[in-house]
């Protein structure tokens, strides 16, 4: 099929004019556009789940001790974020960062969890 200009387009309607855009673009470009980029914002949200869970690693104490939601805010923390829940046997929910992982408590205070990878 030859390729169309825009009088073709508007006389034979939208099947030809899809059809002469696939013979005008040539195979090369053709697999450019089709190979996926990953988007802008994918980056930006692995930078701040890696700051989570690096802010998460350092604050957590073997004891359990909880601490304060305003050590994890002023740390650069953001609640928002995180790679999955992890459901203890209490019915406790875990917001989880791979591997290390908090549950708010009351009055303000955070619990940080280790759970060891299982493969």
């Amino acid at each position: 099929m030859p390729i169309l200009d825009a009088k073709d387009y508007l006389k034979d309607g939208r099947t030809r004019y899809i059809a002469a855009i696939n013979v005008a673009i040539p195979q090369a470009a053709r697999k450019k556009i089709s190979k996926w980029e990953e988007p802008e914002h994918f980056g930006q949200v692995n930078r701040i789940i890696m700051r989570n869970y690096q802010i998460l690693k350092r604050l957590y104490n073997e004891r359990g001790m909880p601490i304060k939601n305003w050590q994890l805010s002023d740390e650069g923390f953001e609640f928002k974020f995180m790679t999955g829940i992890y459901k203890l046997d209490e019915g406790i929910d875990i917001f989880m960062c791979y591997e290390y992982g908090w549950y708010q408590l009351q009055d303000n205070k955070v619990r940080i969890y280790f759970v060891p990878r299982f493969f």
